[in-house]
């Protein structure tokens, strides 16, 4: 991870703690040294929970390491979901690693299952531009209206 992004993180972690409304705008959790892996596409998210593990920014969820393990069952009716990993989900739409090459991709639900949508980029690319940047508003239903970006936006990051 690189330091603009650890900067980002730095800075909205600190508006979260002291803005009245934190709680219901996001939640950056401190890091978790011990995170680790084996396999060199899933370094940029295991480096970002080194640093954040888990957070909620707004409606987009990323689970921390504690959570890798036991959130794999959820998508289990996803084709080839043994080279995905389940990373989080943005309200009810699940976000995936694939274990093969590093990218971020969103399924989407249609009941009675996940329709593959749009990828991501890479970890840091979706960390940088989805959750902390503009393209933010291409992938929540609250787009601007969202507290998260309202929060983006004050501290000049998008």
């Amino acid at each position: 991870m690189n330091n603009e992004l650890r900067n980002i993180i730095s800075r909205v972690r600190q508006e979260i703690d002291t803005h009245p409304d934190g709680p219901t705008i996001g939640e950056l959790n401190e890091g978790n040294s011990d995170a680790t892996t084996n396999n060199i596409y899933l370094k940029e998210y295991i480096d970002f929970l080194k640093v954040c593990n888990g957070a909620r920014c707004g409606p987009i969820d990323i689970i921390s390491f504690e959570d890798i393990e036991r959130s794999q069952h959820l998508i289990l009716e996803l084709p080839g979901f043994e080279n995905w990993l389940y990373i989080g989900q943005i309200l009810y739409d699940i976000l995936v690693i694939n274990k093969d090459d590093g990218n971020v991709w969103i399924y989407i639900e249609t009941p009675p299952g996940f329709q593959k949508g749009n990828c991501l980029g890479r970890f840091d690319e979706f960390i940088k531009d989805y959750v902390f940047g503009k393209k933010f508003i291409d992938i929540t239903p609250s787009g601007i209206n969202s507290k998260w970006y309202q929060l983006l936006e004050k501290l000049q990051i998008v």
